[in-house]
């Protein structure tokens, strides 16, 4: 007996509707309901299959098999172990859009991104907050760019006289970037420097709030060139030094350029966060989530990329590691 005469009986047809469109995808996964061929399950509903060349997603979407993918809290900055070696691994970026920001292995989005607060402002979780006259104990309090006068935070004072920013190898002398020749053999005192061969006063020199102007191991205070107490002093991964201090960097003021957040950190809503995804590495089928690895192969999905991550695809309904045959041991 062939199919056709399996389909002549009316108590089959259901059996061969299953035959007949075996390709078909089961819309829920646990549902009778198939869609048509050709067609795609995406959130419970049968879609036909567009090309993401035929859309223009909004900017805290992606385009993913046809579909904008919300891309906040989509699993992101996935390292993948090669070969099963914790100490090797090949990095796998997500694009977390223009305001996103891929924090503890999710797309977070960064609601100071593009904001331009007035001066003497900061920009605090997309709010600017006023930081002139706010009360301080120390210029830790402020953040950079301010320095605490009198328990109330003021900006620093700038000057553009007789400063420049000149490259390696090089010295601002009297204005002007010039080679700075004869200085390797020189040892010069804690407030000089070496300029031409020769030990120069650096300290109390005006500057324009930029390192680069004092030299190093020196920086910019009140437009005046000051020995940095940061130069010498090594701070844990979890502080940076600020004024010849160690501070806790969580929470810290920091602006997107340039950061003064430590290298484990990123400057998120203003704030320095820690990353406890940063340069975690998982075996393939693994994503890191806040600084764990989690099994994410064979999890049941629809979407790859938003229910699974990156470099994910969703395969009758469970996830599926694009790259786990690439890794391995050969």
């Amino acid at each position: 007996m062939n199919a056709n005469m399996i389909c002549a009986s009316s108590l089959l047809v259901f059996v061969c509707a299953l035959i007949l469109t075996a390709s078909a995808e089961r819309c829920p996964l646990w549902s009778a309901v198939e869609c048509p061929v050709s067609w795609r399950c995406i959130e419970g509903q049968c879609r036909p299959n567009v090309s993401c060349s035929d859309i223009q997603c909004p900017v805290s979407t992606r385009c993913e098999d046809g579909q904008c993918v919300r891309l906040t809290d989509l699993r992101c900055g996935r390292n993948i172990a090669v070969a099963n070696d914790t100490t090797r691994a090949r990095s796998i970026a997500t694009d977390c859009g223009v305001a996103g920001v891929c924090i503890n292995g999710r797309c977070r989005t960064n609601r100071c991104y593009g904001r331009t607060c007035p001066e003497g402002h900061r920009c605090l979780d997309g709010v600017c907050e006023k930081i002139i006259d706010k009360f301080c104990l120390t210029s830790f309090d402020c953040g950079f760019g301010y320095a605490c006068t009198s328990n109330k935070c003021m900006l620093v004072a700038t000057s553009d006289e007789n400063v420049c920013n000149c490259d390696p190898g090089f010295a601002c002398i009297e204005g002007k970037c010039e080679a700075n020749d004869g200085c390797e053999f020189v040892t010069c005192s804690k407030a000089t420097r070496c300029e031409r061969g020769k030990c120069v006063q650096v300290e109390g020199r005006k500057c324009a709030g930029a390192t680069a102007d004092c030299g190093k191991g020196f920086m910019c205070r009140n437009a005046r060139c000051a020995v940095d107490p940061c130069a010498l002093l090594q701070c844990s991964g979890a502080t940076v030094c600020f004024e010849g201090e160690c501070r806790i960097a969580d929470g810290m003021a920091c602006t997107d350029d340039p950061s003064p957040c430590p290298p484990a950190y990123k400057c998120f809503d203003g704030r320095c966060t820690k990353d406890e995804c940063l340069g975690k590495i998982c075996n393939a089928g693994q994503v890191c989530d806040g600084g764990w690895c989690l099994q994410i192969e064979g999890q049941l999905c629809s979407s790859g990329l938003r229910d699974c991550g990156e470099a994910f695809q969703c395969v009758e309904g469970k996830c599926v590691d694009k790259f786990e045959e690439a890794f391995v041991a050969p």
